[in-house]
């Protein structure tokens, strides 16, 4: 999948795809394997549900929007119009 992006983007952009894979920081699979492998491995046990990214020679710990207000719904489903009106709410 990541190839046909790749050669894409390449073709798009009339560059070389290692300057597009540079560009997008789309990280070679021997460059991603190691951190797939240990998250798989007992010693990673107690990072479940954290999500990083490889960035070149960094492995960096994205943390996640976290959950605040909400809204509840008391039809059967969500309208256009009750969300319209009760969802502004939420970001002021």
């Amino acid at each position: 999948m990541v190839e046909s992006w790749l050669a894409q983007l390449s073709e798009e952009g009339a560059k070389p795809e290692e300057e597009v894979m540079r560009e997008w920081g789309i990280q070679a699979p021997e460059n991603l394997a190691p951190l797939a492998v240990f998250l798989c491995s007992d010693a990673a046990r107690g990072l479940s549900g954290k999500v990083f990214e490889v960035w070149g020679e960094r492995i960096v710990l994205v943390v996640p929007p976290r959950r605040e207000a909400s809204i509840a719904r008391d039809e059967d489903e969500w309208t256009f119009e009750k969300l319209a009106r009760e969802l502004p709410a939420l970001v002021r």
